[in-house]
């Protein structure tokens, strides 16, 4: 069972090396965090990530540059 109220989490997405962009939303509808930060996505489909997390979730997807 996931602890309830996680404010925040940082995501690696880099298919093949990581979780693709379906992996990575499918966990955050099961964890709902307020805020994620994906990192190491280089190549990943960060719209597509917004629409299949949703905003019905409250999950925000912030984009920063780490590269």
């Amino acid at each position: 069972m996931l602890p309830p109220n996680i404010d925040g989490a940082i995501v690696c997405m880099n298919s093949p090396f990581t979780m693709s962009v379906d992996d990575a939303a499918s966990a955050l509808r099961d964890f709902k965090p307020k805020l994620m930060h994906p990192y190491h996505h280089r190549r990943s489909d960060i719209p597509k990530l917004k629409e299949l997390v949703g905003k019905d979730d409250g999950v925000a997807v912030r984009i920063r540059d780490w590269y």
